[in-house]
């Protein structure tokens, strides 16, 4: 789920050419997911609350969502969909990659026959 998760970010930093959490620190980093992909999952949470780098950190408040979609407009719609299916907060509601570039419209355009057969 972890590799599924860094193909979506991939995806969409090769049709931009920016990073697509650009945060300077962990704790950013989580901020600039959550404004994405809203609150953390309850195992997430957990995981962040026990880690020691975080001790007496809060996690930031996640004030309305910003899609895909309206962040990268110039970017094929068929990209974001894969990449969103990729992105999903919940490890078990990811993307299995063959899958999900065998069945997405994009993927002809990212992949030739043979690598999809």
């Amino acid at each position: 789920p972890v590799d599924v998760w860094a193909v979506g970010c991939l995806l969409l930093e090769m049709f931009t050419g920016q990073p697509l959490f650009p945060g300077d620190s962990d704790l950013d980093q989580i901020h600039h997911i959550t404004r994405c992909f809203g609150h953390l999952t309850a195992r997430h949470q957990e995981l962040f609350y026990r880690n020691p780098v975080f001790s007496g950190v809060r996690l930031p408040e996640c004030y309305g969502q910003v899609l895909l979609s309206q962040r990268f407009p110039s970017v094929p719609p068929a990209a974001v969909d894969l990449a969103q299916s990729c992105l999903q907060m919940d490890p078990e509601r990811r993307a299995h990659c063959f899958r999900a570039v065998r069945t997405s419209s994009v993927h002809s355009r990212l992949f030739p026959p043979q690598v999809l057969e």
